[in-house]
């Protein structure tokens, strides 16, 4: 009787070392495997791998940081998110709203420049901030990630670190992105809206509304965020991964940055508000 399949052909030299190419290829990094591929190392590339891949895209960073790319990328995100928002803002309910919740007392005529003032140069200013600010703010994050290494004994250089910090601000950016059509189907953005911190009903400010306790308690419900979370959770992620750090160093650190910030946040409400003469 014939048979019915033939017998597997023995694999050449040469077939043997194609497939391994291609394997190097499709599949590039294990936990404990080989260095990642081309693909985890291009900067551009990262923009996306970090969100679904972030176990080899962290461990290519290890060896080959990069910085320049993800601040671009994550500021024209921001930028972009402000050229759509900015014409829909309500420059008269926001600025009014602002005032009151200061407690100021300010002469109409004043408060008509103001408004005024945003109206006309709203998108250019709001939009070149964002394009300063946001890559400041990314070196500022990734230099206190660098010192707060070091104070707990983990030597490394300051590009590994910024290049890691930045890189876990992925989610932020996506959520920038996210917010664009949100934007698009309002017509107007009111201080209601302006005061949840975010266009995603995202953060607990959304949750609990505008109107729950006074602005020191909404500047702690809008830090609590989805987005927040996740780039807290892929930090971690990366410290353990590309710094060598325990699991359990890591969420120090990532608790320690994550207070810091949210103490400046409100410290700076604080300032605001004894700026408005309320106690």
């Amino acid at each position: 009787m014939a048979e019915s399949c033939s017998t597997p052909r023995a694999e050449t030299p040469a077939g043997a070392a194609a497939n391994a190419e291609l394997r190097s290829v499709l599949m590039p990094t294990s936990p404990d495997g080989p260095p990642a591929g081309d693909l985890y190392r291009n900067a551009l590339a990262r923009l996306a791998t970090i969100l679904f891949f972030p176990r080899q895209t962290f461990q290519s960073i290890r060896s080959h940081p990069t910085i320049a790319v993800p601040i671009a990328a994550w500021a024209l995100a921001g930028a972009l998110l402000n050229v759509v928002s900015t014409p829909r803002i309500d420059w008269d309910a926001v600025i009014r709203a602002n005032i009151q919740s200061l407690s100021l007392s300010m002469p109409e005529a004043e408060i008509q420049r103001h408004i005024a003032d945003a109206s006309r140069y709203g998108i250019e200013s709001t939009v070149m901030s964002t394009l300063i600010s946001m890559p400041l703010g990314y070196l500022i994050m990734g230099a206190a990630l660098w010192v707060a290494l070091g104070l707990l004994g983990k030597l490394t250089d300051l590009k590994t670190a910024v290049s890691v910090m930045v890189h876990s601000q992925a989610p932020q950016a996506a959520a920038m992105l996210l917010s664009i059509p949100v934007v698009l189907r309002v017509d107007k953005i009111g201080p209601e809206l302006v005061r949840t911190g975010s266009y995603l009903p995202s953060n607990l400010a959304a949750v609990f509304g505008t109107s729950a306790g006074g602005p020191l308690l909404q500047t702690l419900l809008t830090s609590v965020d989805l987005f927040s979370v996740w780039s807290a959770i892929l930090l971690a992620f990366g410290l353990v991964t590309a710094m060598g750090l325990r699991a359990r160093q890591s969420a120090q650190v990532v608790v320690m940055l994550w207070a810091s910030w949210v103490t400046v946040k409100a410290l700076l409400t604080v300032l605001n508000l004894l700026a408005g003469g309320r106690a």
